[in-house]
């Protein structure tokens, strides 16, 4: 039988807490390289990934897990992990990073949490409950804070939608941190946010809250992963097509 959505929730809840503990308390130890130097994996994100496998599973043992250090499937339902979303900021001692957690029945997902103990995070939503966030309704595009990352394979071409964006909007920023940032627009400490080559465990949990408090997501196909563009629907499109100019269509 499949579980609920809050039930689901609750979990993911507990999951991102106890993920987030983890990390705390284990600090970035043992730091290494996966696929290049700014590709970082630490003790803690695959201990802290382990930890919430074996959660998941022993409560379900019929779900599904994938998570970004040990891979797995999508198959029925299951669970979305990102043990530490931001492991650079993490190595570094930064407080800008989340453990996130999301749940999913056949691939869309219900349920999510997120959380971080330096960046006094603690949030969790399940599909059907309005989120109590405040998402910021901007005048126009001159008048958005935005936050973004820059990819990897695409990172040439991040200067570009920096030039594309200056005196057009607010301001930039980029915290590392895909989930915290698309979190961030769901509470109104930002307007908007544009990921660069993000895979699924890094959007997962926090397009899901963003999209849960009334964030509209535009995805915009480019040669290798799409870029997501995520603000308040009354100027999502309008940064959506600004940022079309940057990214060569595939």
């Amino acid at each position: 039988m499949i579980p609920s959505p809050k039930a689901l929730a609750a979990l993911c809840h507990e999951m991102a807490q106890s993920g987030a503990a983890l990390a705390n308390s284990m600090g970035p130890k043992s730091i290494t390289e996966k696929t290049s130097s700014s590709d970082l994996v630490t003790a803690a994100d695959t201990a802290v990934e382990a930890s919430l496998r074996d959660l998941a599973t022993t409560i379900y043992p019929e779900a599904s897990f994938i998570g970004e250090e040990s891979g797995g499937d999508m198959s029925g339902f299951g669970f979305i992990v990102d043990p530490i979303d931001g492991t650079t900021n993490f190595a570094y001692g930064r407080p800008d990073y989340t453990c996130s957690v999301a749940a999913h029945i056949e691939g869309e997902v219900v349920a999510a949490s997120l959380c971080s103990i330096p960046s006094n995070l603690d949030i969790a939503s399940f599909r059907g409950e309005p989120t109590r966030n405040q998402l910021s309704a901007p005048r126009d595009l001159r008048h958005v804070l935005v936050d973004m990352s820059s990819g990897r394979e695409l990172r040439h071409l991040y200067p570009n939608m920096i030039s594309a964006l200056a005196g057009r909007v607010r301001d930039t920023r980029r915290s590392g941190c895909c989930s915290l940032s698309l979190a961030q627009v769901s509470t109104g400490q930002l307007d908007a946010y544009i990921g660069v080559e993000i895979k699924i465990w890094d959007y997962a949990a926090g397009l899901f809250i963003a999209e849960q408090a009334g964030a509209k997501a535009v995805w915009l196909d480019t040669p290798t992963r799409p870029v997501l563009v995520l603000a308040h629907p009354s100027v999502v499109d309008e940064l959506a097509t600004l940022v079309r100019t940057t990214y060569p269509a595939p």
